[in-house]
């Protein structure tokens, strides 16, 4: 039985945040795939915090369906989320979502107020920016203590790919720059070509191949494919 540490769950579910978003984009339904997540996951839309889905877990742990979410999702906000939580909210996560990258995700801390209870109680959330038709976005939020339950079994409904898995991290640490040139090499650009495509020096794109070698530890071209390939920046 394997364990793990708060920061390794942290990880995972950053991990299972795009695993689902990749579910979503291939064939499915987000509210069937929804439904099947352990615990509580949200769609809202990119430019708002108002919520348009909240699956049956949602319902469990705060006691609105999620057509009465949609309904007086005001009421709903103001009654389940914590004042000062929802202020923040409000301000960082649409400048979150405008201003990075589709391989960037965000952990945050927000209280929520479950049914049945008097006091709020911290919810870690997963969300990322969206690659979803309409600029939908997912948010994870998993309760303090329940990690390795719903772990269990989040990797019975995501692909646990192994390589992806394992190279996850190195993958968020690339700026938007890098990802850029990432993505052209392993469509088959030259070090000119990208230079002329991004507008840059030939000399800075060189820079950034070096800094990609080492940030994702590519020994060659070859590696970077599998990169590319892993997290779906190649075109045809």
């Amino acid at each position: 039985m394997a364990y793990f540490t708060d920061k390794e769950y942290y990880e995972r579910f950053e991990f299972y945040t795009h695993q689902l978003e990749q579910r979503f984009l291939e064939e499915e339904d987000y509210k069937t795939v929804c439904d099947q997540i352990p615990c509580v996951a949200v769609i809202s839309r990119l430019e708002e915090v108002d919520i348009i889905y909240t699956n049956k877990r949602h319902q469990e742990v705060t006691g609105y369906s999620h057509q009465e979410v949609r309904e007086n999702c005001q009421d709903f906000l103001k009654n389940t989320i914590h004042p000062v939580s929802l202020k923040n909210i409000r301000k960082f996560l649409p400048e979150f979502y405008e201003n990075q990258m589709p391989h960037k995700s965000m952990v945050f801390l927000q209280y929520v107020k479950p049914i049945g209870e008097t006091n709020y109680s911290p919810f870690i959330t997963f969300t990322k920016t969206p690659k979803l038709r309409n600029g939908l976005v997912i948010r994870l939020p998993v309760r303090t203590g329940e990690f390795g339950t719903a772990s269990k079994k989040m990797e019975q409904i995501v692909e646990m790919d192994q390589f992806k898995m394992k190279n996850f991290k190195r993958f968020q640490t690339l700026t938007n720059r890098e990802l850029e040139i990432l993505k052209l090499l392993a469509n088959g650009y030259k070090n000119l070509h990208i230079a002329e495509k991004l507008f840059i020096s030939r000399q800075t794109v060189e820079t950034h191949r070096k800094n990609l070698k080492r940030k994702l530890e590519i020994r060659s071209y070859r590696d970077l494919v599998k990169y590319a390939f892993a997290f779906n920046l190649i075109t045809f």
